[in-house]
């Protein structure tokens, strides 16, 4: 997340993804998938394999991100998008991605994990508690909404900036920004930033200890509604999308899986 105003964060964006911004196939998805566009890479696509095949040693090796194409299809908000009336402007997230991934890949595949992991994840199971806990946090944060689950969201967006800007201003969604702020802000371990001033959100929890939203037993949407209603707008969210997801390895435990999600400093 990115410490910065909105000004400045919609500046930051544009200038971090310059040279990473890719013109988008012309073809449709089924033909973009099957043969390479101007060199860059394809997708791959699988299907899960039964339970007498996965054990304790496979799941490792398992690439979600294949299993995980198309699935955003599947969803009711998907469905209904292009006629939801989003109540919120949802401009604090930039999706980026290698440089043989096309824009619209990384908001299709995006889509695609974030559903999986809310939808067919939690139908069976699959995923712990703290990624679904970020995957409904992006859902929110970006809008993969229905009208319903919109309306809901900014009637919760309304509450808590009452609480964070309101008489009493002693909400623990105050408490919480202000920890967040202050851990992008003076930090003393630099270490834990990248160049561009990014901390990995599993690692920004840790240094805000007591304060961080899981202790205060915030869900993620509240977590994007606290965000998204920050009266000085100060913070930003990159997500990082790779060729590659594998959640069960020992490794994704440290790049919180399937993508680098960030807070930023300015």
């Amino acid at each position: 997340m990115t410490r910065t105003s909105a000004a400045e964060s919609r500046a930051q964006a544009q200038s971090s993804n310059r040279g990473q911004e890719y013109r988008d196939s012309n073809d449709d998805d089924e033909v973009r998938r099957r043969e390479s566009f101007d060199g860059y890479a394809l997708r791959r696509s699988g299907e899960i394999p039964d339970n007498q095949f996965r054990t304790l040693a496979t799941l490792p090796n398992e690439d979600h991100l294949a299993f995980s194409n198309g699935y955003r299809r599947r969803t009711e908000w998907f469905h209904a998008h292009e006629r939801v009336r989003q109540k919120r402007n949802r401009n604090l997230h930039t999706v980026m991605g290698p440089n043989d991934m096309t824009a619209t890949d990384r908001h299709e595949m995006f889509m695609d994990v974030t559903s999986r992991i809310l939808i067919w994840g939690k139908r069976h199971g699959e995923f712990d508690d703290s990624l679904r806990w970020i995957a409904e946090f992006l859902k929110y944060l970006c809008g993969f909404t229905t009208q319903d689950e919109e309306d809901w969201f900014d009637d919760l967006c309304n509450r808590v900036h009452i609480d964070m800007t309101g008489p009493a201003r002693n909400s623990y969604y105050l408490g919480c920004s202000k920890s967040l702020s202050n851990v992008l802000r003076h930090c003393r371990d630099k270490t834990l930033f990248t160049d561009g001033g990014s901390m990995n959100i599993s690692e920004l929890f840790d240094q805000m200890r007591g304060q961080n939203p899981k202790q205060y037993n915030m869900s993620g949407s509240d977590f994007a509604a606290m965000l998204l209603c920050n009266p000085k707008q100060r913070f930003f969210v990159e997500i990082y999308m790779q060729w590659t997801w594998y959640p069960y390895s020992p490794s994704c435990n440290i790049s919180i899986r399937h993508s680098s999600w960030c807070f930023s400093r300015s």
